[in-house]
């Protein structure tokens, strides 16, 4: 996108599967395998919210777009996991999901370690970083220190005195004390009105997600945000009620819902309206 050549880029593909978290009481901590020099291996991991995943395994790919989770992988990494921790049941399983990391290599196809520049012959306003993959997250903050060090070699980097770095996310009802719960649903009845049942998530809490300053008009935009869509049912009772409530609140045309990004359309017209009309 910037111009920059001369970096080959492969992708590791990782498979995951989410367990129930009626399974979290049985994981008191995440169980790893003996790691090789490339690869920690698949393993089981507990989640803040109480769930266990399972994975990843690790595929190289060149094919960037496709994030399907095959059954056959989704066997294995079950028949995997369950040599360390042997809890894992198909009744538990609540979703699967895939990860694409980028890896750069080098001619010989060996992986390289992390790439960060400026390149400003080519693109003097921009900070290029290349191969961030598993660590990337763990050295986030050096990472964008160093970044934003580079940036001030060139630039003349102001501090913004009203910035505040503090963003108070959306308060969760389930978390609440019963006190408090009592408190919220008299100063505003829509916390009295559970959308999802399986996370306790209000309308209220949606309606805040909705609103908020950056945007949200998308029913993926909605469970990011409030956990709703995340429990055992995996959306089988809410979703339609959050579509609903994406259509009210920002008067939009049902066929204008998006489950995600561009061409996820949830609906593409009345299916009793089209009958009559056919009739």
């Amino acid at each position: 996108m910037l111009g920059i050549k001369g970096y080959k880029i492969i992708g590791s593909k990782g498979d995951y599967i989410i367990l129930d978290k009626r399974t979290g009481p049985l994981l008191p901590l995440p169980v790893y395998p003996v790691p090789s020099n490339t690869y920690m291996g698949i393993h089981v991991t507990n989640t803040t919210d109480g769930n266990v995943i399972v994975g990843p395994n690790a595929d190289l790919v060149t094919d960037f777009t496709y994030y399907g989770v095959p059954q056959e992988n989704m066997d294995y990494l079950a028949e995997s996991a369950s040599a360390l921790w042997p809890c894992i049941q198909k009744q538990d399983y609540i979703r699967n999901y895939s990860g694409i990391l980028p890896k750069w290599v080098d001619d010989k196809g060996i992986i390289q370690d992390f790439k960060i520049e400026i390149r400003d012959d080519i693109a003097p306003r921009a900070i290029n970083l290349i191969g961030i993959e598993s660590p990337g997250l763990t050295a986030a903050a050096p990472i964008a220190r160093y970044a934003a060090g580079l940036m001030a070699e060139r630039e003349n980097l102001r501090p913004n005195p009203d910035f505040h770095p503090v963003r108070k996310g959306i308060k969760r009802f389930k978390e609440m004390t019963p006190e408090e719960q009592n408190l919220r649903i008299r100063e505003n009845p829509d916390y009295g009105q559970v959308v999802c049942r399986c996370e306790k998530v209000t309308r209220a809490e949606i309606l805040e997600a909705i609103h908020n300053p950056l945007g949200v008009d998308t029913v993926t935009g909605v469970k990011y945000r409030t956990r709703s869509m995340m429990g055992r049912c995996q959306g089988g009772y809410c979703q339609m009620r959050i579509a609903q409530m994406l259509q009210e609140e920002l008067g939009k045309k049902e066929t204008e819902i998006l489950y995600s990004g561009e061409g996820s359309q949830l609906f593409y017209g009345k299916v009793r309206q089209e009958v009559q009309n056919e009739s």
